[in-house]
């Protein structure tokens, strides 16, 4: 069996300590109210960035170890493939700075990219936007701020 491992110094360890500061950092910008007085949707993005920020650090710590089965991050390229038989859509998550729909760039707090976050290959989200939901499968996820040789 081939597994990933992170190695320290490497191009994912560096990224992922960046978005640990920045996810920090803005997190009041963000939010500028406790959970408890967040809408419903808004408090459920504060608990998928906190199990986000947890899975990092598991990472980083080295308790998860096999990182050739990694859920959607951000930087992750994903693949959806829609139920309702549209055409496959590629998207990269980003941090909200470096959106650019343009580029299929999407911000991780948009309500695509926050139902993308943690789910994992062969995964069917449900992404809710004010004009309404629809369903999509996750096809295929791919680290791309990953992707130097020393991580592999």
């Amino acid at each position: 069996m081939n597994h990933r491992m992170m190695k320290p110094g490497s191009a994912l360890e560096a990224e992922l300590r960046r978005q640990l500061a920045c996810l920090g950092d803005n997190r009041m910008l963000w939010f500028s109210q406790p959970p408890s007085a967040a809408r419903p949707e808004q408090r459920e993005l504060m608990e998928t960035l906190q199990r986000y920020e947890k899975q990092l650090e598991d990472i980083l710590a080295g308790i998860v170890r096999d990182l050739e089965d990694l859920p959607v991050l951000i930087g992750s390229e994903v693949t959806l493939r829609y139920e309702d038989g549209g055409p496959d859509e590629t998207y990269r998550i980003v941090l909200p700075e470096e959106a650019d729909v343009d580029r299929s760039r999407i911000s991780c707090l948009s309500p695509m990219g926050s139902s993308l976050l943690l789910a994992r290959v062969g995964d069917t989200v449900e992404i809710r936007t004010p004009q309404g939901g629809y369903r999509a499968r996750i096809v295929r996820s791919v680290c791309t701020f990953a992707a130097d040789a020393d991580d592999r």
